[in-house]
Formats: structure tokens, sequence, C-alpha cells
């Protein structure tokens, strides 16, 4: 009976040593095939959705006040279409105190000292050859300002101060018509047919090419507000073919008839006919890079 007993309680704790060993290789079995920890919804070689690409942004340049003013012109208008083909851009070489100067760089000489510099205007065989600025719904600090912003009896040529700032359509210039010809001083010469004929081209650079005008009329008006009969902009063709019409007809001088007239550019100054006379010289944008003389 006692040997029955110690034989059954040696078979049972064998059991239970083969029980414990089987336990145990099967934990490790387990462990052995338990995937690695990875990142929720993850592939392995798939680009994560939160990463995000940066792009690098270059910081924007600081604003001076006349800058300001004129951005805010800008993003309030809306801009107004142009009739003439945009010619083939040209940069002119000009002599300046014997020295022989691109447009192009006299005009980014300018810019640099004035933000203000919207275009350069150059008329051959004249003392006009400058910059020309341009102050939101102001027409009167250039009238005594030069480009340095200093206080200067001859001004500095503008661009219509009401105006968008871009040249279009309709683009009125002002200067003074100074004793000495400068600035606009030498316009008051196209109420002579002679001179008229002599100088029938303008250029204006923008900034980005220089446009061809050709003249189109020469006008003496009488108005106390100087340029109120002028119109700075022309919301359709028609409106502009029919302001040209009318300009013509005025025409102190007898001009070339040109054919498919574009842009127009009128530049006004003083005549002294009377203290309210005005001289308006009207040009038409053209094609190509003719040099008058």
């Amino acid at each position: 009976m006692n040997k029955t007993v110690i034989k059954l309680s040696c078979i049972g704790l064998f059991l239970i040593i083969v029980l414990i060993v089987r336990l145990k290789l099967v934990q490790n079995s387990i462990k052995a095939v338990e995937l690695p920890v990875e990142s929720p919804n993850v592939e392995t070689n798939a680009p994560s959705l939160f990463v995000v690409t940066v792009p690098t942004v270059t910081p924007e340049p600081k604003i001076t006040s006349s800058q300001a003013l004129y951005v805010t012109a800008v993003d309030n208008l809306t801009p107004v279409p142009s009739f003439t083909p945009t010619p083939t851009p040209i940069d002119m070489v000009v002599l300046v105190d014997g020295i022989n100067k691109n447009i192009s760089d006299m005009y980014k000489d300018s810019k640099d000292i004035n933000s203000d510099v919207v275009g350069w205007i150059y008329l051959p065989k004249t003392k006009i050859n400058y910059p020309i600025v341009y102050r939101y719904q102001d027409n009167n600090y250039y009238l005594n300002h030069d480009i340095t912003l200093r206080s200067s009896n001859h001004g500095t040529v503008f661009m219509d101060g009401f105006s968008s700032g871009f040249w279009g359509n309709m683009n009125l210039v002002h200067g003074h018509s100074m004793n000495d010809g400068t600035m606009f001083g030498q316009l008051l010469y196209y109420k002579e047919q002679g001179w008229a004929d002599s100088h029938q081209y303008i250029y204006i650079y923008d900034g980005f090419t220089t446009r061809v005008y050709q003249l189109l009329s020469v006008i003496l008006l009488e108005t106390s507000g100087g340029t109120d009969k002028v119109p700075l902009s022309f919301g359709n063709l028609t409106g502009m073919i029919s302001f040209v019409d009318e300009i013509k007809k005025m025409s102190v001088v007898t001009c070339k008839d040109v054919v498919n007239p574009g842009d127009i550019l009128a530049l006004n100054t003083c005549s002294y006919e009377s203290n309210s006379m005005h001289l308006l010289v009207y040009f038409t944008r053209v094609e190509g890079d003719t040099l008058d003389g």
C-alpha cells in the first residue's frame, strides 16, 4: 500500500515537471514570433502623412512710405487694357555730358535713389532726358522737389498722381517749362511747324522696354485746372479713337497721319500766352525703334 502511494507520488511529480517544461517551451515559441512595434497604420516603406514640407520663402523687402502709397493705389485699381502690341524691346544709348549711357541704366540708378521712379523720358536733340516719378493722388509734391526729395524750383517730371501709376492706354506726364530750357521748357518749340517736323519721336523706358511714340497733336488749352479736360484712361477702343480724332482737329501745327494709333502719351506744361494757358503735346505709341535724328 505504502509502496503504491510512493510510486503514484513519483509519477505525479514527474508529470508536473514535464508540464512545466512544456509550458516554458510554448512561451519561448510565442516570443519568437512577436511583430516589431510600429507606428499605427504606417507602412514600413510608405512616406508619413504627417511630414510637411515647408517651402523656402524669401523675406519681403521693407517698403518705404512712398512705396506704400504706390502699392495701395495699385491694389484698388482694375488695369485698363492697352491697345498697342508691345514692340520689340530695345535699350537706347544716349549721350550725357559727353558719355554714352543706356537709358535702362539711368532708370535703374534713379530707381535706386527714389522708389517713386516709374520711367525715363528721352526726346532726341533736346535737354529732355529725365526720370519720371509717380506719387499716388499727389500732383503737387514734385512741382518743387527733385528725385532726391530735396526742394527744387525745377521739380521733377511726373506721371499724373490720379492715374493708375502704370503705363497704359493714356499716360499724362507733367513738367515745368523752365526759362533755361530744362525740364519741359523746350516743349514750347512744338508750337513751331519746323520744330514739330524735326522732333517726331519720343521714347519712354518703363523699366522693361523702351516705348516708341510718334507726334500726334499739339494743343494750347486754356483752363484754370490745367488738365481738367484731359482723360486719364479710356474704357474702350471707341472712346480712344474719338479722342484722337478730336485732338488732331485742335492741333496748332500739322502732324503726320499715324496709321493705327496706339497708346497715348500727353506731355503737359505751362505756356505763357496767359496765366492759365497750358501746352499739351500728344504722342501715340508706334511699333519699331526709329531714332529721330
